[in-house]
């Protein structure tokens, strides 16, 4: 599961999104156009990544689209206070990603919609929040099943052992799969596809499941 089904599940979801939104569409397909000038040529890694637009679209597709919620956690021994409220010792306490890559207090201006340039230097212009660390989709690492029963406070000691060893190659995935793809192809939805039965379709079984094709 982990790589496949949680990277082909974004992938969904990052085409989804770009066909539904004609703008970031478009400027990809300048951005890539303008660096690579024969699609059929070899494209580095490290090319991919200095693209600002194609990254902000793969950070926007996790933020709107993460195939994983976040493992809960076991508050210790004398309980704890997260956020002003007092939780008991041995209680678990979770994030539902969404909720918490949707909030204002992370993504701001318009928190709930499609605005790769959230993730731009420039932002949505004066005020804009964009809180990296908000983002969950590679929260779930080797070590989280043995750590599920110890506290907070063994997991606030140990930097990084809950994040998935293969973020570095994820991200890669997603910026070669949606570069080729844009680059090869004019992308659109088949005359038949609903976009309203697309997204009743989507279900969380622990990973996202797509019950429709987007292509």
């Amino acid at each position: 599961m982990i790589g496949s089904d949680t990277t082909s599940g974004v992938l969904i979801y990052t085409f989804y999104l770009l066909i539904s939104n004609k703008h970031a569409y478009h400027r990809l397909r300048e951005e890539l156009d303008a660096n690579f000038s024969d699609p059929d040529k070899h494209i580095s890694n490290a090319t991919l990544a200095a693209l600002p637009y194609l990254n902000a679209i793969v950070y926007e597709s996790l933020r709107l689209g993460t195939p994983l919620p976040g493992p809960p956690r076991v508050t210790p021994k004398g309980g704890m206070t997260i956020d002003g409220a007092y939780i008991p010792e041995g209680m678990v306490v979770g994030m539902n990603p969404y909720v918490q890559e949707t909030s204002e207090e992370n993504f701001y201006p318009a928190p709930t919609a499609y605005k790769p340039e959230h993730w731009l230097p420039e932002g949505l212009g004066p005020g804009t929040i964009t809180r990296k660390t908000a983002i969950m989709s590679f929260s779930y690492g080797t070590f989280w099943i043995f750590f599920i029963s110890q506290s907070f406070v063994a997991y606030n000691r140990l930097p990084g052992a809950f994040e998935c060893l293969r973020r570095a190659l994820a991200i890669q995935e997603l910026q070669i799969v949606v570069a080729r793809m844009i680059l090869a192809y004019d992308l659109s939805f088949a005359p038949t596809f609903d976009s309203n039965k697309f997204m009743d379709g989507v279900e969380d079984r622990e990973i996202a499941l797509f019950a429709q094709h987007v292509l």
